[in-house]
């Protein structure tokens, strides 16, 4: 099996990984599953405990925002993202426990979780009603690039943006702002 990342949604996770590093960092994951599963936008949670070992978001908050935008409509929530800071990218029993609960929440549920190497690992979540049971299944990451005009497009609007951000901040160095001031229903890829 295997999960296809939009690379602006990569982009995303990794720069707020790096960034964040030491410590850990989260956020959710938007896309579709029809036949092939694609995460097209990441964001990050705006309220989140975070430590060199672990990070917590309110489980209200986290119930709360999915279901407004499931109502909305605006975005499909696919699953979740987390760094591990400097260690490998991995799922410890913390993160297993977690997902088999958000899984009665979002069904399938689709994990990713990332360092500031640029290490990424997913483990796809499936709730089976009937038997009150969960599969776990671990996937390869792809990232989607899409095609050489769409990526130059894109690297071009980062240039300018990063340039007006850079002007507008006092020159805070343009990842670190967006990583600070990033909240739902923002991410990078908007606007890019």
């Amino acid at each position: 099996m295997k999960v296809y990342v939009k690379y602006e949604a990569y982009r995303i996770m990794m720069l707020a990984s790096k960034y964040a590093s030491p410590y850990e960092i989260a956020g959710l994951l938007y896309g579709t599953i029809d036949g092939r599963i694609t995460v097209e936008e990441a964001d990050v949670f705006r309220i989140q405990s975070v430590t060199a070992s672990s990070v917590e978001i309110s489980p209200k908050e986290f119930a709360e925002h999915v279901a407004q935008l499931d109502r909305e409509h605006v975005k499909k929530v696919i699953g979740f993202w987390h760094s591990h800071g400097g260690m490998s990218a991995f799922h410890s029993t913390t993160d297993v426990e977690t997902s088999r609960l958000l899984v009665k929440q979002i069904n399938p549920l689709i994990t990713l979780t990332t360092n500031r190497d640029g290490e990424i690992k997913a483990i796809i979540y499936v709730m089976i009603p009937r038997l009150n049971e969960v599969l776990k299944i671990d996937a390869d990451v792809e990232i989607d690039i899409g095609d050489d005009s769409e990526l130059k497009n894109m690297i071009d609007r980062m240039k300018k943006r990063v340039e007006s951000r850079q002007k507008k901040k006092n020159n805070m160095p343009w990842p670190a702002y967006d990583y600070i001031y990033s909240g739902y229903g923002y991410s990078w890829s908007d606007g890019v």
